[in-house]
């Protein structure tokens, strides 16, 4: 920033009249408060974008550990429904249980 106020003197002190050199200077400082308005529009809305992201992926997260528990209930239950076929006693249900799980890494 120094280095522009510094090319800026450098220009105004090669104008003629001091209005001239002012409109300049007026120039320049509009277009770098503009330009820092910009930045900071930018870095809000991607700052914004990335909160929704971030609140999008705990929700995703959260359904599908639901989906999991929902999933490994439902397969217990038919496990249950078909091993209780195939068995009569307590027994006979838990050398089933075993043989299925037996084989799940």
């Amino acid at each position: 920033m120094l280095k522009k106020i510094q090319l800026m003197y450098n220009v105004c002190s090669n104008f003629i009249h001091i209005h001239t050199c002012n409109n300049y200077l007026s120039f320049f400082f509009l277009q770098q408060a503009q330009a820092e308005q910009e930045e900071e529009f930018i870095s809000n809305t991607l700052l914004k974008k990335i909160q929704a992201l971030k609140k999008e992926k705990e929700k995703l997260a959260v359904n599908y550990e639901q989906e999991e528990e929902f999933l490994t209930n439902d397969l217990s239950r038919k496990l249950m429904q078909v091993c209780s076929g195939w068995c009569d006693g307590t027994i006979c249900m838990v050398l089933c249980l075993t043989l299925f799980y037996r084989d799940i890494p």
